[in-house]
């Protein structure tokens, strides 16, 4: 089935990101994940324009801690907030030294097709209230996503969201 979900204002939020998102695609060579993560930036950030929101601006640094997360999920087939080993991607960010006055994730797994993926994370996000609270957050200014497929054919997802703006 193809659909046709990007509207003009999705099509610019793509522009913007794909701008950023370049090299990364060409170092991982997994382009179906970076698909998904490009069409999760546009869900969420004309989500938040239709609320009146400022758009989040994607930051590769922060789409590298969710990587990394989706990763591990994948790896342990598992969806949480914790690593292996316990860490947050809070403590991640401290120990990065990405400062932040606000941060937060959303996860989510599926076994949707690349083609329908993203759109059905963003809708799993949009459902629930804390989720959609963290897509939302005014203090939020900047976002990453991670998109990785584990042995299990799920698709495991990881937004990480940070900002200092006042509300």
């Amino acid at each position: 089935m193809i659909r046709t979900r990007l509207s003009r204002r999705k099509v610019i939020a793509l522009a913007g990101v794909l701008a950023l998102f370049v090299v990364a695609v060409a170092a991982s060579g997994c382009q179906l994940a970076f698909d998904a993560e490009i069409e999760t930036y546009a869900e969420v950030n004309a989500l938040r324009t239709e609320a009146g929101l400022p758009p989040l601006e994607a930051s590769q640094e922060l789409a590298d801690v969710a990587r990394l997360h989706s990763q591990d999920m994948a790896a342990h087939h598992r969806i949480q907030h914790e690593f292996d080993n316990g860490c947050t991607v809070i403590c991640v960010l401290d120990a990065l030294g990405i400062e932040r006055a606000w941060a937060g994730e959303n996860t989510e797994s599926n076994n949707w097709e690349w083609t329908d993926t993203a759109y059905h994370a963003v809708a799993t996000w949009r459902g629930d209230a804390e989720h959609l609270g963290n897509m939302m957050n005014c203090h939020y200014t900047r976002f990453g996503s991670g998109v990785t497929q584990g042995s299990d054919g799920r698709i495991y997802y990881s937004m990480v969201f940070e900002g200092h703006a006042d509300c």
